[in-house]
């Protein structure tokens, strides 16, 4: 089994959607979005290891430190203007 996580810390929209019959819960917005292209990021990549965690610069600093990251590279996502850095998570320091 392998998993692969994306996360990139910002504003979102929470709520229910939906009608009365089918009413379910989500997240929606540019954050979302980043994280999910994160998750997705290069699946090769992901096949060496059987837990990967990217997680985008805004992510990185709410980690004061806690954690040890490498840098995987900074690309521009899909339907982003400015390139977005990539850091994989390494474990707890």
């Amino acid at each position: 089994m392998q998993v692969r996580i994306g996360i990139f810390s910002g504003p979102v929209v929470a709520g229910s959607i939906g009608s009365v019959d089918r009413l379910e819960f989500t997240v929606i917005g540019d954050t979302v979005n980043t994280a999910e292209r994160l998750e997705s990021f290069d699946k090769e990549y992901a096949l060496t290891e059987p837990c990967r965690i990217l997680v985008g610069y805004s992510t990185v600093e709410l980690l004061d430190g806690k954690f040890a990251t490498e840098i995987v590279q900074s690309i521009k996502l899909k339907g982003k203007e400015e390139p977005t850095t990539i850091y994989r998570v390494l474990g707890r320091i």
